[in-house]
């Protein structure tokens, strides 16, 4: 099995995306009350976060299937 570098990793990129989209969500989605989570913009916070990490998923979970080549640089 070839190498290639790290950031060629569909996985990689996936993992990355969840991660950005969790810290995202701990930075300004912590402490939401009953009366806050009626509000259009938490809504929107919560639905961005809930895609952005569904995707970082199917990116890491969709590049471990398909790789090819092991990361080594």
């Amino acid at each position: 099995m070839d190498t290639k570098e790290w950031w060629k990793s569909t996985g990689i990129w996936g993992s990355l995306v969840t991660m950005g989209s969790l810290v995202v969500f701990l930075a300004f989605g912590v402490e939401i009350t009953a009366e806050q989570q009626t509000t259009i913009i938490n809504n929107a916070v919560a639905i961005g976060t809930a895609a952005s990490s569904l995707v970082g998923l199917i990116l890491a979970i969709r590049g471990r299937v398909k790789a090819k080549a092991k990361i080594g640089k």
